[in-house]
Formats: structure tokens, sequence, C-alpha cells
């Protein structure tokens, strides 16, 4: 009788601590973590003026370990809809669920010509060889202070155009037309709003005043005579 009944415990704790053993094993190996999420985490984008003209400075990063991404070509997206082309994403060859493009653009509305020196900027129109400030040409995005990069996902960044007190606020200087009276040549009297051309004429009427006084004293000298 008692050697059964030690022969069932024995069965009994084989049962219990086979299972907990198997546990213990597999404590040792912790299951691997979730892959990260698909994310635009570490994006940025600012702005600096560069010889006198305005661009963004950005860097896009997607976090898609999954490979889940239905585009990798990334666009900054102003709140009034204008959209600036950042780039093709490119996969890192180290880590294959990270894919980056970085680099600048031209503020919209902005412009430089060959040598980069600007030609326009957002808010400005050059009308009749005039900068005329007219708030269109993107002039809406000079007072954004965010907008949002846009892959698959999105993810809003703050963003905003230079201070005004840069040298990119706007044209330096502006082509004026005037109406300009030109200068009188010395000894004219278009000062005085009398025409040069009449001073011959009045000269010559004081002379033939004065001819015509001294004729007329003449003749009444020899009458009194």
């Amino acid at each position: 009788m008692l050697r059964k009944l030690l022969a069932a415990l024995s069965i009994a704790a084989v049962l219990v601590v086979a299972p907990a053993a198997a546990f213990a094993a597999d404590g040792d190996y912790p299951p691997p973590p979730p892959p990260k999420e698909l994310s635009l985490a570490g994006s940025t984008a600012g702005s600096v003026c560069n010889g006198g003209a305005p661009y963004i400075v950005y860097k896009v990063q997607l976090n898609d370990p999954g490979n889940i991404s239905t585009g990798h070509f990334a666009n900054l997206v102003f709140p009034d809809g204008t959209v600036v082309p950042l780039g093709q994403l490119v996969q890192s060859p180290t880590d294959p669920g990270t894919w980056t493009v970085s680099g600048t653009r031209l503020w919209p509305g902005a412009s430089v010509d060959a040598s980069g020196q600007p030609t326009g900027w957002p808010g400005w129109k050059q009308i009749n060889g005039q900068y005329v400030y007219t708030g269109g040409n993107h002039g809406s995005t000079r007072s954004a202070t965010s907008a949002k990069i846009e892959v698959n996902p999105e993810i809003a960044v703050p963003v905003s155009y230079p201070e005004e007190s840069a040298s990119c606020s706007g044209p330096k200087t502006t082509t004026t037309v005037m109406n300009t009276t030109t200068s009188s040549s010395k000894g004219s009297l278009s000062s005085t709003g009398v025409s040069p051309l009449l001073l011959p004429i009045g000269i010559t009427a004081a002379v033939l005043v004065l001819l015509g006084l001294v004729v007329f004293l003449l003749m009444r000298r020899r009458t009194a005579r």
C-alpha cells in the first residue's frame, strides 16, 4: 500500500514539475520586440536666407520596417495647399527599414538667376519693370508657422518664413517710373515761370520802346525851338 502511494506521488510530481521546467527553459529566450510602427519620426523642416533668397532646409526620415508604405516620394504641403516637392526617399544600406531624403528647396514664390542672385520673392510681382507687393505669388506662405511632410504617412512640422529683417524679406530697391523736369541752363528764367523762348522777344520789345522814347524826345526838342 505504501509503495502504491509513493508511486502515485512520484507521478504527480513529474506532471507538475515538468511543465514548470519547460516554461523556465523557454524564459531563457525572450520573444523579439515588436517591429517599429510606420512613421516619419525624426523628420524636420526649416528656413534660411542665402544671398538674399529664402530657402527651405529639410530632412525626411521614413521608418518602415515592414515595408508597407505605398509611396517613397516626399512633399511639403503648406496650409494654403502649396506643394513643394522634396524628392525621392532612398533606402538606408545599413537599415533596410529606414528611408531618407534631405536637402534645400527655394521657398514657394522665390526665384534666382543663373548666378544665384534673387529675382523673385513670395508676395511680390514685377509689373512693368517695377516690383509691387500684391500678396499673390504664394504670398500666404509667408505667414505660415507649420506645414506637413507627406509620404505615407504624414507628419506636421514647424516651419516659417525667415525674419522680415533678413535680407530675403523682399527686393532691396524698386524701379520707379517718375515724371521729372530737366533742370534749366544757367541764365534761363524757368525757375520764375518765364519760358526761355520769350526772353529774346522781351529784350527786343524793350529796345524798341527805348528807341521810340528817344525819337519822341528829340522831336519834342526840335518843336520847342
